[in-house]
């Protein structure tokens, strides 16, 4: 699913009749999430699962 699909799924599950309008909720949301994780808090969606920034160690690649 694209983002331009979600929107359209947001509009029919809310009844939203202005594509606009559900494209500005949804950009709304990602966004938020987006500046949440950006200050090192985690975002926890009940039902749909937990967004957080994890810090890895660099490791050697390899090119096969």
């Amino acid at each position: 699913m694209t983002k331009e699909g979600l929107v359209e799924g947001v509009m029919k599950t809310a009844g939203i009749e202005v594509t606009a309008q559900a494209h500005r909720a949804v950009e709304a949301v990602f966004d938020t999430i987006t500046k949440t994780l950006s200050r090192g808090e985690d975002v926890t969606v009940t039902g749909f699962g937990t967004f957080r920034v994890v810090k890895r160690t660099a490791r050697e690649g390899r090119n096969p």
